[in-house]
C-alpha cells in the first residue's frame, strides 16, 4: 500500500536544482533518508 505516489518532481532553491525524480513511491512504514556531503544543507531543505 502506497502512502505517497508522485511523478515528475523537480525542486529548486533559487537557481539550484535539488531534486529531480521521475517517479516516487513511499510505502507505509518506509524510512527515507537524504544523502549528501557534510555542510550541503540536507536538514535545511527537509521543510519542503
Amino acid at each position: 500500500m502506497f502512502l505517497l505516489e508522485a511523478q515528475h518532481i523537480k525542486y529548486y532553491v533559487q537557481d539550484r536544482l535539488l531534486l529531480d525524480i521521475d517517479q516516487l513511491q513511499v510505502y507505509k512504514d518506509a524510512r527515507i533518508g537524504l544523502v549528501g556531503r557534510n555542510g550541503c544543507g540536507r536538514q535545511r531543505y527537509c521543510k519542503f
